[in-house]
């Protein structure tokens, strides 16, 4: 017969006895068993974890600490799955060392560009803080990697002549015939003008519905609430807030109204801007159109959101910093922005500088390709 006393996980102190055909024999009895007894939890996360399953742990708490957008999700997703696990999956926690973790973001950084390798770095700390809450480490180990620079990027905006260039060659696409000698059904110059007349981004034009739309209004207004996404099949659908959370209530230049107007004589669909077939409109496939209509136009960075940051540069110089923080919903720093601007707040009346940008090129008239 073997004895022992031994410290058991609720901390109170208890015997443990074991018996053999010898004393030897009863001993390693004995010793087996304590190991049974003491060894950790299967459950529960330690040190001998691998960061795989580190990452599964994080993700379900992450999911479920409150809902988030289908779009960040899925970036997430992708980022756990193709970059953390499959770069660090097979090590254990403790084998997470600063100077390991610090060369696998730099080594990102390097590869995929900062913005995958800065979202990498905020994952893995969510992931190794948990660790650390857990008792598997001491301290997380991504607190003392080196930041990630971001890199110094200048805002893309087209001068006028640009802009006209873009929504002459876009309406002569439109109105042209395909190499079938089918007219087109590509729709992209009325798309581009209510992005050039307001700054939304396409997701949010595609997801603009007539019932958000006051052309009675003096100016004529559109509520911006929603923007287009793919849900969690990879199908479109329209998520009921925009990237910042915020619903803008814009008003039009007329150029943007008279649009409208037009559209509003023959549409069948709830949608402002529906796809060929009446469905939602793919942003993706958008770009696609758009890459093939502007081929050959020699314009830098001629990609629909530029629109975006045109409308912004244009009224920041044209009008003020503050109005085109407004007109664009963005966060600011700014008291004003953080305090007095509430969602649904009206963005300020800037019809007669955006009507500025209502410029196209008079061109003869040529057979479309």
């Amino acid at each position: 017969m073997a004895t022992a006393f031994y410290r058991d996980s609720d901390g109170h102190t208890r015997r443990m006895l074991r018996t053999g055909k010898t004393p030897q024999n009863a001993e390693d009895n004995l010793k087996r068993a304590l190991k049974t007894r003491l060894a950790p939890e299967a459950e529960g996360i330690t040190p001998s974890m691998r960061i795989s399953a580190l990452a599964d742990e994080w993700w379900e708490e992450w999911l479920s600490a409150k809902p988030r957008p289908i779009n960040t999700e899925r970036r997430y997703k992708g980022i756990l799955e193709n970059h953390i696990k499959a770069g660090l999956g097979g090590l254990m926690i403790s084998e997470a060392s600063v100077s390991r973790l610090d060369r696998f973001l730099k080594a990102k950084t390097k590869n995929v560009g900062y913005s995958s390798a800065a979202l990498a770095r905020v994952i893995l700390r969510g992931m190794m803080g948990m660790a650390a809450r857990h008792g598997a480490i001491m301290s997380n180990p991504v607190d003392s990697c080196a930041t990630i620079p971001e890199p110094e990027k200048a805002p893309v905006a087209w001068s006028l002549d640009e802009i006209a260039d873009i929504r002459t060659t876009l309406a002569a696409w439109d109105s042209g015939k395909d190499k079938s000698g089918r007219a087109r059904s590509s729709d992209l110059s009325d798309p581009c003008d209510f992005m050039l007349g307001t700054g939304c981004r396409p997701g949010e034009v595609f997801a603009l519905r007539w019932a958000d739309v006051d052309l009675e209004s003096e100016p004529a207004t559109a509520r911006i609430r929603a923007t287009v996404v793919r849900d969690r099949d990879f199908g479109l659908t329209i998520q009921e807030h925009t990237k910042g959370h915020k619903v803008r209530i814009l008003k039009l230049p007329l150029f943007v109204v008279d649009m409208l107007r037009r559209r509003s004589e023959t549409a069948y669909t709830e949608v402002v801007f529906p796809s060929s077939t009446g469905t939602v409109r793919s942003p993706d496939n958008f770009r696609v159109q758009w890459n093939q209509a502007l081929g050959d136009v020699p314009i830098v960075d001629a990609m629909p959101k530029v629109f975006r940051s045109s409308v912004g540069t244009f009224v920041a110089k044209t009008a003020s910093k503050d109005s085109a923080q407004k007109q664009l919903g963005h966060s600011s720093v700014t008291i004003t922005e953080k305090h007095y601007i509430d969602e649904g707040e009206h963005g300020p009346d800037l019809t007669a500088t955006l009507e500025l940008l209502n410029t196209v090129k008079v061109v003869s008239d040529q057979n479309s390709q």
